[in-house]
C-alpha cells in the first residue's frame, strides 16, 4: 500500500502551472490535489488505477460470496437450475 507523504500533496495551481512536471511524478505515487485547502482530487497512474479496480473488483466478489453463504444458512438460497426448472426456462430459446 502506498503511503502519503507532503511530497505528494499539490495544489490545484501547481498543477495548473507545472502540469507537465506533475504529471511525471504520479507514476511513482499516487498524487493529492488541493485547492483552498481542501481535497478536490486524486492523481492515478494507470497501472495504480488498474490495481485498485482490480482490488475493488476482488472484494465486491467477496461480499457477493459472503452473502451467497449467508443465503445457504438461512435456506432462502435458490440455485439457478431449480429456478429455470420453475419458470420453465429450461427449453426457451427466445
Amino acid at each position: 500500500m502506498t503511503t502519503l507523504k507532503l511530497d505528494n500533496i499539490i495544489s490545484a495551481t501547481d498543477l495548473r502551472r507545472k502540469t507537465k512536471e506533475i504529471i511525471g511524478r504520479v507514476k511513482d505515487a499516487p498524487l493529492v490535489i488541493v485547492s483552498n485547502s481542501q481535497t478536490v482530487g486524486i492523481m492515478l497512474s494507470p497501472k495504480q488505477y488498474k490495481e485498485l479496480s482490480k482490488t475493488i473488483e476482488l472484494y465486491e466478489d467477496m461480499v457477493d460470496l459472503r452473502d451467497i453463504e449467508e443465503s445457504k444458512k438461512r435456506n432462502d438460497f435458490v440455485p439457478f437450475e431449480s429456478m429455470k426448472k420453475e419458470l420453465d426456462l429450461a427449453g426457451d430459446k427466445r
